[in-house]
């Protein structure tokens, strides 16, 4: 498991952020030996009723760093 903490109480890494962070980590760890790890981002948010922290996971999915129409 290989994570990305986004302390950021609000307003932490948006879709295009979340994308980019999983593709960084994806082309950095393909040249490693780390074929069979699992990709996320860990966000620790704060709620904006209670005030307090909560922890937010998204998961990897490779379809979404790869080029359409490639295998």
């Amino acid at each position: 498991m290989l994570s990305f903490i986004d302390p950021r109480k609000t307003d932490g890494l948006g879709i295009f952020g979340r994308l980019f962070v999983f593709s960084a980590m994806y082309h950095n760890v393909a040249v490693g030996d780390f074929e069979g790890a699992r990709l996320e981002i860990i966000r620790f948010s704060q709620n904006n009723y209670t005030g307090e922290r909560e922890v937010e996971v998204f998961p990897f999915d490779e379809r979404d760093v790869r080029p359409r129409g490639f295998a």
